[in-house]
């Protein structure tokens, strides 16, 4: 089961998109894309927009990339 993290996390890009996540001392290869979405957020208060990829690493994960931030958003901590 998933549960809220939130927390930064190191990620490894090929194309723009995610190849491998560092989670603490792991790192994960990312077997799977499973969705792609973006998010605007509260843009009336100054919140930047934020791109989702929804992950198979070893596990389920949701991750978002906030300008060159990635941000592991829920997962297996």
């Amino acid at each position: 089961m998933s549960k809220l993290l939130n927390k930064p996390v190191t990620v490894h890009e090929v194309a723009g998109r995610p190849a491998r996540l560092c989670v603490g001392k792991t790192d994960h290869r990312l077997t799977s894309l499973l969705d792609h979405w973006r998010e605007t957020g509260c843009w009336w208060e100054g919140e930047a927009e934020k791109e989702f990829y929804e992950v198979e690493a070893g596990g389920r994960y949701v991750l978002y990339r906030e300008g060159t931030q990635w941000t592991l958003h829920t997962g297996e901590d």
